[in-house]
């Protein structure tokens, strides 16, 4: 017999999104519909010979069925992680910094699955840790949710997404598409990182380093003009993401990070980056 969609789980989890975000009141919840009996008779005798196509065609709504009510309810719990990843990631800095610990520390105590280095992976690996279920599944769950977070038109919570995640065709329609994304027409990394490196030169700063190649400095802000250098990346992902934002930044004739607080700055960085494993992993 197949699994019906009133698990109390589901519920209940609805329930707590409640007193997050009063919008999840209004998210859809997967409908309860009549379900062929495990004893009916699905497979049809006439006259000791088996009806072939209405046998097929018995099962095959079985089969739609549970296809349509299962991943109506997978999104629903997808719409849930995205709701929570959504709140902490537009969270003001001092909060996010602490939703970030506080996942970490609770994906730790609810026994996460192994191997989640980031925020989105954190949520799902907690909430879909089954050890039947493909590592990769996990992975595929985690990026929907970024690839939503990064769309030009992002959901706002777990109906907004539900509806998305829709309108792409699904999860993998929803991973194999770009329009709509941050990053359209993309420019090739050589020539990005070219027009970086032929920007005027704001400071020199002796650092040991790898030399001939791109060094991200995180840095503290002690007052308006003075900032302390904290630490340094020098991984080409994270390195030439970041060039890749200061690329459109210029192409836009974007001097707001002027005229922003070193804070800020990496603020906006970390957010722009959240969508790459690399960088989440060191968020």
């Amino acid at each position: 017999m197949l699994p019906t969609n009133t698990d109390p789980q589901i519920t209940s989890t609805q329930t707590q999104s409640h007193f997050i975000k009063e919008s999840s009141m209004n998210m859809p919840l997967p409908t309860s519909e009549p379900i062929v009996d495990a004893n009916a008779h699905t497979i049809v005798l006439r006259n000791n010979k088996i009806e072939i196509e209405t046998s097929l065609n018995n099962v095959k709504q079985i089969a739609t069925h549970w296809y349509k009510t299962s991943y109506r309810t997978l999104y629903i719990i997808l719409g849930q992680c995205y709701e929570l990843y959504y709140l902490i990631e537009e969270a003001p800095t001092d909060d996010r910094d602490t939703y970030k610990e506080q996942v970490k520390n609770s994906y730790e105590s609810l026994k996460g699955a192994q191997g989640a280095k980031n925020l989105r992976s954190r949520i799902v690996s907690v909430v879909f840790n089954f050890s039947e279920l493909d590592r990769k599944v996990r992975s595929r769950y985690a990026t929907v949710l970024t690839r939503a977070f990064n769309h030009a038109d992002k959901p706002t919570d777990s109906a907004s997404f539900i509806t998305w995640l829709e309108e792409q065709g699904g999860i993998v329609a929803a991973l194999s598409k770009k329009n709509g994304d941050k990053v359209t027409n993309k420019t090739p990394q050589i020539e990005i990182n070219s027009k970086i490196r032929s920007l005027p030169v704001k400071a020199r700063v002796a650092l040991p380093n790898s030399g001939n190649r791109f060094v991200v400095l995180l840095a503290q802000g002690v007052n308006s003009s003075t900032v302390d250098i904290l630490y340094q990346f020098e991984d080409d992902t994270l390195c030439e993401s970041i060039a890749t934002r200061a690329f459109k930044a210029v192409e836009k004739g974007d001097d707001s990070n002027d005229k922003k607080s070193p804070e800020c700055v990496i603020a906006s960085f970390e957010k722009e980056l959240s969508g790459t494993e690399t960088s989440e992993g060191l968020v």
